[in-house]
């Protein structure tokens, strides 16, 4: 999968010069990546609640980061690179980082692969208009029914949303292992996706 599969959500890139990278301590191929490839922007609705933004150094809780974005409902939860391992982290003032990804290219990957599990959970679950009718609307209705002139619409199949999860979870298994495990931060998303909460 690359990042231009779904690249109709995408408004715009956000590309860095590579020496500009290098010189925060951006590992070199991480460094060619955002150069070559960058971060996306969505729209005003960006999926997660994650914006990226330009590259910039920040320091937090006594740390070097490479801030990379922020989440839009709470403006001090931060998405950063850790130049120490090139890992991704969400983190906040007082707060333990919390793994994201191993890096820049598996955010990515994992950003993209998530929000079309979600985009295609949305499609298929649309949610059924309610019946409006009146009591004498409602009363042809049922004697229709009870003469077997009208029969009840077929049962549309759901969204098996465990299912999908794991197929999804799988594949990016492949890819970064960590990010789902125990409390990383993507773990929790897939699970929220997967009660129905997102």
């Amino acid at each position: 999968m690359t990042h231009l599969e779904y690249s109709p959500t995408v408004i715009a890139w956000i590309n860095a010069d590579r020496a500009h990278l290098t010189s925060l301590g951006i590992a070199p191929e991480t460094a060619r990546y955002l150069e070559e490839k960058g971060l996306p922007v969505f729209g005003d609705d960006p999926p997660f609640g994650i914006r990226f933004e330009e590259i910039k150094a920040i320091s937090l809780n006594n740390r070097s980061y490479l801030l990379l974005g922020r989440e839009i409902w709470k403006d001090d939860l931060l998405i950063a690179l850790d130049p120490s391992d090139m890992g991704v982290y969400a983190v906040s003032p007082g707060a333990k980082p919390s793994y994201m990804n191993a890096s820049v290219e598996s955010l990515t990957v994992f950003v993209y692969t998530v929000y079309d599990l979600m985009r295609r959970a949305a499609a298929s679950e649309p949610d059924p208009a309610p019946a409006v009718m009146n009591l004498q609307q409602m009363q042809e209705k049922l004697a229709l029914l009870r003469q077997g002139l009208l029969r009840p619409p077929k049962v549309q199949v759901r969204f098996n949303r465990a299912a999908e999860a794991k197929k999804v979870k799988d594949t990016l298994k492949q890819i970064d292992a960590k990010a789902l495990k125990g409390t990383a931060w993507w773990k929790v998303v897939l699970d929220e996706f997967e009660d129905g909460l997102i």
